[in-house]
């Protein structure tokens, strides 16, 4: 099964709608947003995708109420602030802020992921495994990753 992974879209509706457009072609089920996304327009662009799964952490930008309610009444969306998650036997942990990540006190945690800081990374410690796949808003593209091969890759937009 495939997961994409996108952090801080912010006002870039234009690159996730994109991004979910390719999402549905590669036939990605699953997308985890690390956060930023609660701008106006996100919540006609992730209805026009109900086939998809879409978990969202909420970043320090989501501070709209009225959008994250509306978003939260979709119902292929999950958001909180902090999302713990399985598919085929491998353990998410997601947030928004790095700092929010506390490795030690979830050990059966495989994949952290985290957005915030705009920058890619990955890391792999000693059995797991942190990302950032940056900013949509900056750079026009996201991580997808493969839980059959355990291999990441990147999905480059056209925008």
């Amino acid at each position: 099964m495939k997961v994409a992974i996108i952090s801080d879209s912010h006002g870039r509706i234009d690159r996730l709608k994109e991004a979910l457009k390719l999402c549905k072609a590669k036939g990605v089920p699953n997308i985890v947003h690390a956060g930023d996304f609660a701008v106006n327009g996100v919540v006609k662009t992730l209805s026009q995708f109900s086939e998809i799964n879409i978990k969202i952490a909420l970043g320090n930008a989501d501070v709209d109420n009225d959008i994250v309610n509306a978003v939260k009444n979709l119902k292929n969306v999950e958001i909180a602030q902090k999302l713990q998650f399985s598919l085929d036997n491998i353990n998410f942990f997601v947030t928004h802020k790095p700092e929010d990540l506390d490795i030690y006190e979830h050990p059966e945690v495989d994949i952290f992921i985290h957005g915030h800081t705009h920058l890619p990374k990955f890391e792999k410690l000693e059995a797991q495994i942190v990302i950032n796949p940056g900013a949509l808003l900056r750079e026009p593209k996201f991580l997808i990753f493969d839980t059959e091969t355990k291999k990441l890759e990147m999905a480059v937009l056209n925008k």
